[in-house]
Protein backbone atom coordinates (compact mmCIF):
# COMPACT_ATOMS: atom_id res chain seq x y z
CA UNK A 1 0.00 0.00 0.00
CA UNK A 2 1.39 3.33 -1.12
CA UNK A 3 0.79 6.58 1.06
CA UNK A 4 0.46 9.80 -0.63
CA UNK A 5 0.21 12.85 2.38
CA UNK A 6 -0.81 16.65 1.43
CA UNK A 7 -0.59 19.35 4.17
CA UNK A 8 -3.49 20.29 4.64
CA UNK A 9 -5.00 22.34 7.90
CA UNK A 10 -7.47 21.37 10.12
CA UNK A 11 -8.33 22.96 13.45
CA UNK A 12 -7.45 20.68 16.30
CA UNK A 13 -11.32 20.48 17.13
CA UNK A 14 -12.19 18.73 13.83
CA UNK A 15 -14.10 16.30 15.66
CA UNK A 16 -16.32 19.01 16.53
CA UNK A 17 -16.60 20.26 12.98
CA UNK A 18 -17.43 16.94 11.43
CA UNK A 19 -20.80 18.36 10.29
CA UNK A 20 -19.76 20.91 9.01
CA UNK A 21 -17.16 19.87 6.76
CA UNK A 22 -19.92 16.67 5.51
CA UNK A 23 -17.75 13.96 5.51
CA UNK A 24 -20.66 11.87 4.30
CA UNK A 25 -20.78 13.31 1.59
CA UNK A 26 -17.34 12.41 0.58
CA UNK A 27 -18.01 8.82 1.09
CA UNK A 28 -21.55 8.83 -0.16
CA UNK A 29 -20.60 9.78 -3.47
CA UNK A 30 -17.63 7.50 -3.94
CA UNK A 31 -18.56 4.24 -1.36
CA UNK A 32 -20.15 1.82 -4.44
CA UNK A 33 -17.55 2.97 -7.11
CA UNK A 34 -15.64 0.82 -9.32
CA UNK A 35 -11.72 2.49 -8.44
CA UNK A 36 -13.30 2.36 -4.46
CA UNK A 37 -14.08 -1.48 -4.09
CA UNK A 38 -11.87 -2.11 -1.58
CA UNK A 39 -11.50 1.02 -0.25
CA UNK A 40 -11.71 1.07 4.04
CA UNK A 41 -12.35 4.19 4.90
CA UNK A 42 -13.05 7.67 2.55
CA UNK A 43 -13.43 10.27 5.23
CA UNK A 44 -12.52 13.66 4.23
CA UNK A 45 -14.18 16.90 4.07
CA UNK A 46 -16.95 18.05 1.34
CA UNK A 47 -14.65 20.76 -0.02
CA UNK A 48 -12.18 18.03 -1.52
CA UNK A 49 -14.68 16.27 -3.63
CA UNK A 50 -12.73 17.97 -6.65
CA UNK A 51 -9.85 17.23 -5.63
CA UNK A 52 -10.90 13.15 -5.17
CA UNK A 53 -12.01 13.95 -8.63
CA UNK A 54 -9.78 14.72 -10.24
CA UNK A 55 -7.42 12.38 -8.88
CA UNK A 56 -9.74 9.81 -10.09
CA UNK A 57 -9.82 10.69 -13.26
CA UNK A 58 -5.87 10.48 -13.64
CA UNK A 59 -5.91 7.00 -11.80
CA UNK A 60 -8.85 5.63 -14.74
CA UNK A 61 -6.82 7.17 -17.52
CA UNK A 62 -3.70 4.74 -15.88
CA UNK A 63 -5.62 2.07 -15.88
CA UNK A 64 -6.75 1.84 -19.30
CA UNK A 65 -3.79 2.92 -20.81
CA UNK A 66 -1.64 0.38 -18.60
CA UNK A 67 -4.31 -2.38 -17.98
CA UNK A 68 -4.11 -1.76 -14.35
CA UNK A 69 -5.92 -1.79 -11.78
CA UNK A 70 -4.77 0.53 -9.29
CA UNK A 71 -7.47 1.85 -6.40
CA UNK A 72 -8.25 3.68 -3.69
CA UNK A 73 -7.68 1.65 -0.56
CA UNK A 74 -8.34 4.55 1.99
CA UNK A 75 -8.84 8.46 1.77
CA UNK A 76 -8.52 10.14 4.94
CA UNK A 77 -7.35 13.13 7.29
CA UNK A 78 -4.36 12.12 9.22
CA UNK A 79 -2.67 14.39 11.74
CA UNK A 80 -4.69 17.17 9.72
CA UNK A 81 -3.41 16.48 6.26
CA UNK A 82 -5.49 14.77 3.49
CA UNK A 83 -4.19 11.08 3.09
CA UNK A 84 -4.61 8.73 0.21
CA UNK A 85 -3.62 5.31 0.41
CA UNK A 86 -3.35 2.86 -3.11
CA UNK A 87 -3.22 -0.29 -3.95
CA UNK A 88 -2.44 -2.98 -7.15
CA UNK A 89 0.68 -0.48 -8.04
CA UNK A 90 3.06 -2.13 -10.31
CA UNK A 91 5.42 -4.04 -8.94
CA UNK A 92 8.33 -4.42 -11.23
CA UNK A 93 10.32 -1.45 -10.48
CA UNK A 94 12.44 -1.52 -14.10
CA UNK A 95 9.22 -1.50 -15.82
CA UNK A 96 8.10 1.81 -17.32
CA UNK A 97 4.03 1.27 -16.30
CA UNK A 98 6.40 1.55 -12.80
CA UNK A 99 8.01 4.82 -14.35
CA UNK A 100 4.65 5.91 -15.13
CA UNK A 101 2.91 5.23 -11.89
CA UNK A 102 5.51 7.62 -10.43
CA UNK A 103 4.62 10.32 -12.57
CA UNK A 104 0.77 9.81 -11.78
CA UNK A 105 1.90 9.76 -8.38
CA UNK A 106 4.01 12.98 -8.61
CA UNK A 107 1.04 14.30 -9.90
CA UNK A 108 -1.55 13.73 -7.12
CA UNK A 109 0.58 14.47 -4.83
CA UNK A 110 0.28 18.23 -6.68
CA UNK A 111 -3.43 18.19 -6.22
CA UNK A 112 -3.31 17.13 -3.05
CA UNK A 113 -0.96 19.45 -1.39
CA UNK A 114 -2.83 22.25 -3.71
CA UNK A 115 -5.92 21.41 -1.53
CA UNK A 116 -4.17 23.22 2.12
CA UNK A 117 -5.46 26.09 -0.38
CA UNK A 118 -8.94 25.30 -0.81
CA UNK A 119 -11.86 25.47 1.85
CA UNK A 120 -12.96 22.60 3.26
CA UNK A 121 -16.76 22.95 3.12
CA UNK A 122 -17.12 24.37 -0.03
CA UNK A 123 -13.77 23.76 -2.05
CA UNK A 124 -13.44 27.60 -2.85
CA UNK A 125 -9.65 28.77 -2.91
CA UNK A 126 -8.72 30.47 -0.10
CA UNK A 127 -6.97 33.68 0.74
CA UNK A 128 -4.35 34.52 3.29
CA UNK A 129 -6.40 37.00 5.56
CA UNK A 130 -4.73 38.35 9.44
CA UNK A 131 -6.46 37.59 12.71
CA UNK A 132 -5.15 38.61 16.14
CA UNK A 133 -1.49 38.73 14.12
CA UNK A 134 -1.76 35.46 12.48
CA UNK A 135 -1.90 35.01 8.92
CA UNK A 136 -4.75 32.47 8.26
CA UNK A 137 -6.23 30.85 5.26
CA UNK A 138 -9.87 31.45 4.78
CA UNK A 139 -12.61 31.40 2.34
CA UNK A 140 -14.70 34.68 2.22
CA UNK A 141 -18.09 32.14 1.99
CA UNK A 142 -17.36 30.03 4.96
CA UNK A 143 -15.46 33.39 6.75
CA UNK A 144 -17.19 32.63 10.42
CA UNK A 145 -17.94 28.99 10.20
CA UNK A 146 -14.65 28.84 12.33
CA UNK A 147 -12.56 31.26 13.91
CA UNK A 148 -9.73 29.49 15.63
CA UNK A 149 -8.39 30.27 19.07
CA UNK A 150 -4.90 31.10 19.79
CA UNK A 151 -3.65 27.75 21.22
CA UNK A 152 -4.81 25.73 18.00
CA UNK A 153 -2.00 26.91 16.23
Amino acid sequence: MLQIKGYCMLPKNSYTNYNLYNYRLVSEKYKNTELFTNCIEISCPSGYIEIINNISVLIKKYNKLYKQKVKFSQVKMKFGNLTIYFENGPMEYTSKQYREYKKLLEKINILILESKNLCKICGKQMVDIVINSKILKKCFEHYNAHVPSLTEY
